[in-house]
């Protein structure tokens, strides 16, 4: 599977929030309280974590 392949090049945070918004279908606001963020923060790294997956994807 693709997604295998490119998951690694995220950070484990990047990771675990990927895991928890995407897989959990936990919101940004409840995976924040769960890993100790605040919702924004938790945004703006899914954010950084989606578009890593994008280019990987695309190469």
């Amino acid at each position: 599977m693709i997604l295998e392949k490119i998951l690694p090049i995220l950070s484990d945070r990047e990771r675990e929030i990927i895991q928890c918004t995407f897989i959990e279908g936990l919101s940004q606001k409840e995976t924040g309280e769960r890993i100790g963020l605040s919702q924004m923060h938790v945004s703006r790294l899914q954010r950084t974590a989606i578009k890593k997956l994008q280019e990987a994807a695309h190469q």
